[in-house]
């Protein structure tokens, strides 16, 4: 738990430490803020004159009532919170529950299984809306779960003509599998979404709850629309939802983007939304705005504020500190051919007040679409920047909240055809910053991950292997490891051309693939070329320069035609394994020194027996060629001997049936031909072999 704060001078304009020794590994020359505006920027005034560092204080004392069970207490200070929100906000306003949401779920879901590329997650179409915000959102939560969202129109529906769906995904291994939650059906035009994954008590996993906000319509235009949110539980369960409030006469809330503090509490999580309000013909936008509840959406607070000036895309953070706040990043537009970024801070405590961080500063170019992480340390002070500049992706970052270093190129090309980056950050590890970008044609999506300062040394290849759509922004998640945290990116793709968005895929690094042909003895059926039965072997992967030390596990089922079993692994580094093989009435059997480099690995015990650690395998066919695995060793000791014999002997004469260990065969009976195998075998004194 956080200690208690105040506001001491709140958003007083740091200072800019220009220093000659600090460079960018990407840039040696990178760019250094001034943190000057550009043609006669003139911020409006703050008008906010409420005593911020008592709600502060306030607001703290109701947080560590919360956590530490107070329930009097809790509703004390959350009674004088409201009262005085109430009694001093430009903007107020329950939760109505009015919003017709209908809520369908299936825990038990569909899952889908990784490619060599990309696994697909959602088999349908997708929302296309780039201009006002995401389409498809990701978040990892605290109970160790990825959780995807996607908003997808025209809901097969002729009952109540649902007009869009948002569909639920989550992911309990990093990604190897998916499985689908819920939907949240909409009977108004769904315009954007942002989700939160945040936790009441980490170490019960259903206390975990998705939050969707929403921007949605009644006008197929999207114009007037509303901003809501829903919320429920990570089975699918326990839902709720409202709308949060309606924008002024003409206008419409647009670009909306979550922000919570729950990287710092667990119950006591604040949470809110912030999004612009714009005009409903010229898209202009008037002011942003800021909604947020101290009671998991029973009661929500929200303000206004003005700016003055057009600003699009807000990617809004919680920045922990001394005094805590929220950062919004925009792009400013000054004029057609000119928009910078910004950094729009304002009190955690929804105030119109605010201070402005000109972050760009070259003019006569355009700064676009800007995706902001902050990482959330205590206090939080790292903060990335993407964006495109004049379509060139490209990032700005600090690594103390007031130096800022500008213009460091993402990408190595400078085609002037990327339309889209986005980024995260893990709070642990090395290299915690992930980026990516997408190119103008939607052929190539990249990756790169690494510490500020020094991303583009870690750029990926391209990662896709279907097109990009470019009307659907990609989303990254930064999932912590140790030493370094790997990159997870789900993105959208399209079938005939740009306007048909259908499907939406996630791949992340780390992730290998070991794909083992292997053949227990006495499971081979000579007549058939196949195996009796399909049965499970267990992996070991060793280290190389210590065997004793096992790096991973896994186990599959052996495919009976093809003999190939598959594995996959969320963390496992190149280099160099022993393959340690395990089968449940089979001789352990150990590969020869692999390398394992790159996204996959293919290993084939049965064309050779020398894949086998001293050439321990046995042919057990000629035409086709073909060697498997000991098959006797049923007490596993390894060694098929006399004892191995006694079991499977006594078994058999008592006619044992079923998926037994000395059924050598699989036939699901032990006689006289599983005893003779084990008998051949022992009558070569056959042992395990290892390195």
């Amino acid at each position: 738990m956080k200690s208690i704060k105040f506001f001491f001078n709140l958003f007083t304009v740091c200072s800019i430490l220009v220093t000659a020794n600090v460079h960018s590994q990407d840039n040696p020359n990178p760019e250094i803020s001034k943190n000057i505006p550009l043609h006669n920027e003139s911020e409006t005034p703050n008008t906010d004159t409420r005593d911020l560092n008592y709600l502060s204080g306030l607001e703290e004392k109701h947080k560590q009532a919360i956590e530490s069970g107070y329930v009097s207490e809790t509703v004390k200070t959350e009674s004088e919170i409201n009262m005085k929100i109430r009694d001093n906000m430009q903007y107020n306003v329950e939760n109505t529950g009015s919003e017709p949401v209908v809520m369908s779920k299936n825990v038990n879901g569909e899952e889908g299984d990784w490619t060599a590329i990309s696994n697909l997650i959602h088999n349908y179409k997708v929302s296309k809306n780039q201009i006002s915000g995401k389409q498809i959102d990701m978040k990892r939560g605290d109970d160790g779960y990825l959780y995807a969202a996607v908003n997808f129109p025209e809901a097969n529906d002729s009952i109540f003509h649902f007009k869009n769906g948002v569909a639920f995904y989550k992911s309990s291994d990093d990604g190897i599998s998916w499985d689908y939650i819920s939907t949240m059906y909409f009977v108004s035009y769904v315009e954007s979404i942002s989700l939160l994954v945040e936790s009441k008590n980490n170490s019960i996993q259903d206390s975990t709850r998705l939050v969707l906000f929403y921007s949605a319509s009644w006008n197929s235009d999207y114009s007037s629309a509303y901003i809501g949110y829903g919320s429920f539980t990570c089975n699918g369960f326990y839902f709720n939802s409202g709308t949060i409030a309606n924008p002024g006469s003409g206008n419409k809330f647009t670009g909306i983007s979550a922000v919570s503090d729950g990287a710092y509490y667990q119950s006591a999580t604040y949470f809110g939304v912030v999004c612009t309000e714009s005009d409903n013909v010229t898209g202009v936008s008037e002011n942003l705005r800021f909604f947020r509840t101290v009671n998991w959406g029973g009661l929500w607070a929200g303000s206004a504020i003005v700016t003055g000036f057009n600003e699009k895309y807000p990617s809004a953070e919680y920045k922990e500190g001394s005094s805590d706040s929220v950062y919004i990043a925009v792009e400013r537009v000054l004029n057609a051919g000119e928009s910078q970024i910004r950094i729009i801070a304002t009190t955690w405590i929804p105030s119109s007040n605010k201070n402005v961080y000109y972050i760009t500063s070259t003019g006569g170019v355009k700064y676009e679409k800007p995706c902001m992480t902050i990482r959330q340390t205590s206090p939080a002070q790292q903060i990335l920047i993407t964006c495109t500049k004049n379509k060139n992706a490209l990032y700005h970052y600090t690594n103390n909240a007031a130096t800022w270093y500008t213009d460091i190129p993402l990408s190595f090309s400078t085609a002037q055809s990327e339309e889209i980056t986005f980024c995260s950050s893990a709070n642990t590890g090395t290299k915690p910053f992930s980026a990516g970008w997408v190119s103008g044609s939607g052929d190539s999506l990249f990756m790169t991950k690494g510490d500020l300062g020094n991303m583009l040394g870690n750029h990926t290849p391209k990662i896709n292997n279907v097109q990009v759509s470019k009307f659907v922004t990609p989303v990254c998640v930064t999932i912590p490891h140790s030493p370094e945290p790997n990159s997870g990116v789900i993105y959208s793709t399209y079938l005939i051309n740009q306007d048909s968005v259908k499907n939406v895929y996630f791949n992340r690094e780390g992730t290998k693939f070991i794909k083992i042909s292997v053949i227990p003895q006495g499971l081979y059926n000579a007549l058939t070329n196949k195996l009796n039965v399909r049965d499970t072997v267990r992996i070991y992967l060793r280290s190389w320069s210590n065997v004793n030390i096992i790096i991973d596990s896994g186990k599959a089922v052996i495919d009976s035609n093809t003999f190939l079993c598959s594995y996959n692994y969320s963390w496992l580094s190149d280099g160099g394994y022993y393959i340690q093989v395990k089968h449940r009435n089979s001789l352990e059997t150990w590969s020869q020194f692999v390398i394992c480099n790159g996204s996959e690995l293919i290993y084939d015990f049965t064309n050779d027996d020398q894949k086998a650690y001293g050439g321990n395998q046995k042919q057990i066919d000629f035409s086709p060629e073909k060697y498997g695995i000991y098959a006797g060793d049923v007490n596993q000791d390894g060694a098929i001997d006399a004892s191995d014999l006694s079991i499977a002997d006594n078994d058999s004469y008592s006619a044992l049936s079923g998926y037994t260990v000395s059924d050598i065969t699989g036939d699901r009976f032990v006689d006289a031909s599983d005893v003779a195998i084990i008998d051949n075998n022992a009558s070569l004194s056959v042992n395990k072999v290892t390195p």
